[in-house]
């Protein structure tokens, strides 16, 4: 296994958070952090995106995520791709210790939009909130600025938007115009998604994340499930008995496609378990990286795992990074996680 032309990045691997190698769940790569720690990376992200003028994406991935894009390619792409995915629902939590690489605590967008407002007050981070029905991001930053006084928070409720592939023009300006450190997008998924991904490239705010309800539930209009029915993932039994027509059908929908595939997917693990090599993947800390993979039938999660990490960081810091020599059997799970983009043009030649 050798890693070509490795290269120190331009901060040399320093000022970046204490971030392990993500859990790989479903072709998701969902990172194994505390709420601290992603509070932390995400101020390490809107450093980067000060410095670099790029835009990062957080997402805060629950079953319904994973359900929607199970039948959407690009909101797939999306969680495959984003700088930090953020483990929202309990039967994440569930599956990455299941496969022997723990998640220490839920993360969830309802806790995630308060820390980042208390950390505001502290440091001086400049959180705008954007979206919900009419007037609750102006009540939402009410309130949180009540409950921590010092915070920077501004809110818009923003106008309807219809296409969030294509917001317009005037919505981008908007946004834009603010110059909000993180932009906390409550559109719902995968409408949020969606518009971040469209938008990012033009916006500018180095760090945005789709919070979906998050906004009403801070201001009361949905109440929040108890501490311990959200401990025993039975916090949708609690919101659908409150919106039955709403989210009764969403939630059937999650069980029946999200079981089963969660299911086959811990069935694969141990095969591979059993097949892969463990620490295939030589620890990269370049900017521009070729691994080279002959001779490997298939990827550990953890590997598949450190890939997916080191794909993030080189993109962040500018870089590169691509492997070489693979057969028809790692190629095809290279894909189901959305790593075939480090595919080089003598990815197949080494036949299975």
């Amino acid at each position: 296994m050798v890693a070509h032309g490795a290269q120190r990045g331009p901060d040399g691997g320093r000022g970046r958070a204490s971030v392990k190698t993500p859990a790989m769940i479903l072709g998701i790569p969902i990172d194994r952090v505390t709420m601290d720690e992603a509070v932390t990376e995400i101020e390490r992200l809107v450093q980067l995106g000060r410095r670099r003028s790029t835009t990062h994406q957080v997402v805060t991935v629950n079953v319904d995520f994973v359900v929607n894009a199970v039948g959407d390619d690009d909101l797939m792409r999306i969680l495959q791709f984003a700088d930090l995915d953020l483990a929202d629902g309990m039967p994440l939590v569930w599956a990455a210790g299941r496969i022997g690489e723990p998640i220490a605590e839920r993360v969830t967008g309802a806790d995630l939009v308060p820390a980042l407002a208390e950390r505001s007050a502290r440091t001086g981070l400049h959180i705008h909130l954007f979206g919900s029905a009419d007037g609750i991001a102006e009540r939402a930053c009410a309130l949180l600025i009540e409950r921590h006084p010092g915070a920077r928070i501004t809110a818009d409720s923003g106008p309807m938007i219809t296409d969030p592939r294509s917001p317009g023009d005037d919505v981008v300006e908007r946004l834009a115009a603010v110059d909000a450190d993180v932009v906390c997008v409550a559109l719902g998924n995968p409408k949020q998604e969606h518009f971040i991904a469209a938008i990012r490239a033009h916006l500018g705010a180095p760090v945005m994340i789709g919070v979906g309800g998050t906004l009403d539930m801070l201001v009361g209009v949905r109440k929040r499930a108890p501490a311990w029915m959200q401990k025993f993932g039975l916090e949708w039994i609690f919101r659908a008995l409150q919106e039955p027509r709403r989210l009764g059908k969403r939630y059937a929908k999650d069980i029946f496609v999200f079981g089963p595939r969660l299911l086959m997917f811990l069935v694969r693990a141990r095969t591979v378990a059993r097949r892969a090599v463990p620490g295939r993947i030589p620890g990269l800390s370049g900017t521009h990286e070729v691994v080279d993979l002959a001779g490997v039938e298939c990827l550990a999660l953890d590997d598949l795992g450190v890939l997916a990490a080191r794909r993030r960081t080189t993109r962040q810091d500018g870089g590169s990074l691509l492997v070489e020599h693979v057969g028809e059997w790692l190629r095809a799970q290279l894909r189901s996680c959305g790593l075939d983009d480090l595919l080089t043009a003598g990815a197949t030649s080494t036949p299975q």
